[in-house]
């Protein structure tokens, strides 16, 4: 591909080859492979302009983050893909950058874990999606709930405290 000048072709392969060496089978496992393939994606995005892969590289950034335990870089990198998610209304993105950042946040001991700004953004969003967007989250959505503290809900009304 990088012959023929197919860029956006070769940052396709190369986060291809990313989520092969993190998702793939345990013999494939990667994460140093996986954040080469998505950073090369990531520079040809920004080179191309291709505002897809300029969404989605810093989430799959931010997942080998959360691999290698750099919970406040994964953080940052799932901020990252938030924001640009939001700028174009790229909604099912948004909602996967912020299961990164509650999973980032969850796993940080040394974070406060001040979660309710993330899960209200969240709702949000989720409120937002349709069905079959919301399918395609569900995975994500269990293994993130899953460590959660009692009182942080993704999906339904948000707790709050009675007056008194």
């Amino acid at each position: 591909k990088k012959r023929l000048g197919d860029r956006l072709g070769l940052a396709f392969s190369y986060g291809a080859l990313g989520r092969s060496y993190l998702y793939g089978p345990m013999e494939c496992f990667n994460p140093e492979k996986a954040r080469d393939a998505f950073e090369r994606d990531l520079e040809i995005s920004e080179d191309i302009g291709d505002i897809i892969g300029l969404i989605k590289m810093p989430s799959f950034l931010g997942q080998v983050a959360i691999k290698t335990k750099e919970y406040k870089k994964a953080h940052d990198r799932f901020s990252e893909s938030l924001k640009l998610a939001l700028l174009h209304r790229k909604h099912l993105d948004a909602a996967f950058a912020i299961l990164g950042q509650l999973e980032a946040k969850m796993l940080d001991k040394d974070d406060e874990q001040d979660l309710q700004t993330e899960a209200k953004q969240f709702r949000e969003i989720w409120d937002q999606l349709p069905d079959d967007e919301r399918g395609a989250l569900l995975s994500a959505l269990e293994k993130v709930s899953n460590i959660l503290p009692s009182g942080v809900s993704l999906t339904g009304p948000a707790q709050q405290d009675e007056p008194g």
